[in-house]
């Protein structure tokens, strides 16, 4: 795969496990993958496990999973063209995943032990159809055009009773789908919410709310994995970092797709 080809993508993918939990001996409860399905076609996930539930990392690598599976099983034929075929393909790719993860846990009694956040996106230029329940954000980069938060956290999520997982009644209400049409699209950050504070900056709105912004020095970060050079290990440094650590205590995932 070359960063050159139009058609082609650099995937880099890190995560390393939040100082809260090392210090109390818990493990890295994030998840991520990718799968690729054809020339310029994959599909990537980030998920975030519940601190407070059981089994919150097997939560997480099950939504992941759910969500490669179901992109896999949907793009295995021909894929849709025009533009009410993807938003019909998006909300039955956001069914789908949502059918899957809830498969995995029939045999367990207790569902609310795997509770995890998802954000999942199908790359297929110049469509990306982009699905989220929790508190994930999503940075594009477009050129020309720079940094934009596409997908960005939810606003004062902590007065809002929490956070809204995969295993919530109230999941397909809160869900996020996106279906973007955007040939100038060059790249894509999926992060999890331990990089809010390490990566997003805070601005007014029109109400006097402060909302989440991607700052523009941002695009360092895209330009560092679009090096051949550069990979996971260089990514995980930076994310175990004094200065990242200090952000947040939680464990810090991205997963980054450049061309």
């Amino acid at each position: 795969m070359t960063v050159e080809d139009r058609t082609s993508w650099r995937i880099v993918e890190a995560s390393v496990t939040g100082p809260h939990h090392v210090r109390n001996g818990l493990p890295n409860q994030d998840a991520h993958g990718h799968r690729e399905f054809g020339p310029g076609l994959l599909a990537i996930a980030v998920a975030d496990g519940a601190g407070s539930a059981a089994r919150a990392d097997e939560g997480s690598q099950l939504a992941v999973a759910a969500a490669l599976d179901t992109a896999e099983t949907m793009l295995t034929g021909d894929r849709p063209y025009a533009g009410a075929e993807w938003q019909s393909f998006a909300e039955r790719y956001a069914r789908g995943t949502l059918r899957r993860f809830d498969d995995s846990l029939r045999a367990s009694s207790s569902p609310a032990e795997f509770a995890t956040t998802l954000l999942s996106v199908i790359v297929a230029p110049p469509w990306f159809v982009c699905f989220s329940i929790g508190d994930g954000f999503l940075l594009a980069e477009r050129d020309p055009g720079g940094i934009h938060l596409l997908v960005p956290p939810p606003l004062d999520r902590e007065f809002m009773g929490g956070t809204v997982f995969l295993t919530s009644p109230e999941r397909v209400r809160e869900q996020r789908l996106e279906l973007l049409h955007d040939p100038r699209l060059r790249g894509l950050a999926l992060c999890t919410d331990g990089l809010i504070e390490g990566l997003l900056n805070y601005a007014q709105d029109r109400g006097g709310r402060a909302c989440p912004v991607a700052p523009p020095e941002t695009i360092a970060y895209f330009d560092y994995v679009r090096d051949p050079a550069h990979g996971a290990d260089g990514l995980n440094r930076a994310l175990s970092s004094n200065d990242f650590a200090a952000t947040s205590g939680d464990d810090k995932t991205v997963a980054m797709v450049v061309r």
